[in-house]
C-alpha cells in the first residue's frame, strides 16, 4: 500500500513481533502446559514415520502440485516477480502473499514449539538465514520467477549436509552461520550467470 519492499516489511514485522514477544513473556521461556502437544511433531499418524517428516512430504507434494497445476500457484510466481503487474492483472496480492508465507510460517512455528515443548521470545530467529539459503540454493531467484517446493527441500538438505560436514571435520560450530552466509551469494551468482548465459 505504501510501496515498501516485502523484505523491508518482513524486517519491520520481525522487529515489532520480537519486541512484543519479549514484553508478553517478560524475557522468560514459557513451558507448554498441554502434555500431549508433542504428538503434533513427534507422534506417528503413520506407523514408523514421525509426523514432522510426514508433514514435510505432504506439504512438498501439495505445494509443488499447486505451483504447477493450480491457478493460485501461477499467482505466487507473478506476485513474487512483480506485485505491480499482479495488481494490474486483478490478482489479490496481499492475500496471495499471506497464503504463501504466513500460513506456512505459522505451521512451522507450531511444529517447532511442539518439538521443544517450550516457547522463547526469539526462538527460531536464527532460522531465517537458513531458510533464505535453502530456497536460493534450491533454485529460487531472489528477483522472483523460478522456484519449486522440491528445490527448497533439496536446498534445505544441502544446507544441513554442509553444516553437519563442518562439524564432522572438526570446525567450530560457531562457524556454521558463516558457512551458510557464504553459500547464499555463491548460489545467487550461479543463478545470475546462468540467467545471463541463457539470455
Amino acid at each position: 500500500m505504501v510501496g515498501l519492499a516485502p523484505f523491508v516489511v518482513t524486517l519491520i514485522t520481525y522487529a515489532i513481533a520480537g519486541t512484543l514477544a519479549f514484553i508478553v513473556t517478560n524475557g522468560r521461556s514459557m513451558p507448554i502446559g498441554a502434555p500431549d502437544f508433542w504428538l503434533l511433531n513427534s507422534g506417528q499418524l503413520l506407523p514408523g514415520l514421525k509426523n514432522h517428516i510426514l508433514f514435510c512430504i505432504l506439504l512438498m507434494v501439495v505445494i509443488e502440485f499447486t505451483l504447477r497445476k493450480v491457478v493460485l500457484g501461477r499467482w505466487f510466481y507473478v506476485v513474487g516477480t512483480s506485485a505491480a503487474a499482479a495488481r494490474l492483472l486483478g490478482m489479490p496480492v496481499q492475500r496471495t502473499r499471506f497464503a504463501a508465507s504466513g500460513l506456512l510460517a505459522s505451521f512451522a512455528g507450531l511444529l517447532t514449539v511442539s518439538y521443544v515443548l517450550n516457547v522463547e521470545a526469539m526462538a527460531g530467529s536464527s532460522l531465517m538465514l537458513q531458510a533464505i539459503a535453502a530456497v536460493v540454493i534450491g533454485g529460487a531467484s531472489l528477483a522472483g520467477g523460478p522456484g519449486s517446493a522440491i528445490g527448497a527441500v533439496l536446498g534445505a538438505l544441502t544446507i544441513t549436509c554442509i553444516q553437519n560436514g563442518v562439524n564432522l571435520i572438526g570446525v567450530n560450530s560457531f562457524w556454521q552461520g558463516s558457512v551458510t552466509g557464504v553459500a547464499i551469494p555463491i548460489a545467487v551468482l550461479i543463478d545470475r550467470f546462468g540467467n545471463a548465459a541463457r539470455s
